[in-house]
This record gives structure tokens, sequence and C-alpha cells, in this order.
């Protein structure tokens, strides 16, 4: 019995060792977030398909949640909660109905740049700044990716089903 509870303990303090720490952190910030709502338009810096594509929540019910260092500055972000939105070829009215709940991450680097991480169904749109763009897709599964102090975006890395949506909306 009393090694039992020798195992326990020595588990237990493995656990708490293992528990990330925040000592003299503030507390986490927490708001209602928003999506994007209005058009990627072809031609432009925010391209994401070669026809204009409207876009616009449907269903959001997200929270963003602020992370802070011990000094008071912000070290991750994290996106959580419900985000459906429709997505519609402008040229010829074919509207989809997404949902793009995530979660998703991003731990934000001294360099003012961002490691970001995503989860679950997921849209991303890279635009004709950011590497392989441009291109619009709903990743199911697993999402890596770099942001650039100037929001351009890199490496991406995928594991999962990606569909292409310009394809989709395009037929």
């Amino acid at each position: 019995m009393r090694h039992l509870r020798l195992v326990s303990a020595a588990v237990g303090f493995v656990l708490l060792a293992l528990v990330p720490q925040s000592v003299g952190a503030a507390a986490p910030l927490r708001f209602p977030g928003s999506v994007f709502s209005g058009s990627f338009v072809p031609g432009t810096d925010n391209e994401v398909c070669p026809f204009q594509v409207d876009t616009g929540p449907v269903d959001v019910k997200v929270v963003v949640t602020v992370y802070f260092d011990s000094h008071g500055t912000p070290i991750k972000l994290s996106f959580t909660g419900l985000i459906v939105v429709f997505l519609t070829n402008h040229g010829t009215g074919k509207t989809l109905i997404v949902n793009a709940s995530g979660p998703g991450f991003e731990y934000l680097q001294p360099d003012g740049s961002a490691l970001a991480f995503g989860g679950g169904p997921g849209l991303i749109g890279l635009t004709p700044r950011d590497e392989g763009g441009p291109r619009l897709l709903l990743i199911m599964g697993h999402e890596t990716f770099n942001v650039a102090r100037d929001g351009r975006i890199s490496n991406l890395q995928t594991v999962g089903v990606v569909t292409d949506m310009c394809a989709v909306l395009a037929g």
C-alpha cells in the first residue's frame, strides 16, 4: 500500500511538472471575434480565385483569446467556437455554406511574425503575395504555416483532406 502511494505521488508530481505554468503572467483576455465579410477580387492583392468570391458570416460564435507572458506582452492567440460562412462565385451565383470552425492558434514571435496552427475544418485564403497563392482551401485536418510581419503566409503544411474551393465554386 505504501508503494502504491509513493507511485501515485510520483505520477502526480510528474503531471504537475508537465502542465504549463504561467507564473506572473496576466490573465488571458477573451472577446468575441468576427470573420471577413466582403469580396476577394481577381487582379488585386486579395485575389484567391480567378473569379470574384464574395463571403460573409452565416453563423459565427467565435471567441478570440489573447495570452500574455509575465511582462504583459501577447504571446499567443486562439480562435475557438462556431464559424460558418458562405462563399459565392460572384459571376455564376453558385454559393456554398462552409463550416470553418477550426480551432486556430497563432504563436507570436519577437520579430513580429507568427507561427500558426489550425485544426478541424478550416478555410485559408492565399493571395498572390502568399507562397502558393492565389488559392482558397478548405482543410479537414491540420495545418501549420508562418505569417510574416507584413501578413504574408508561407510554409503551409497540411495533413488531412484539402479541397480547392475555387475549383468547387467554378464547377
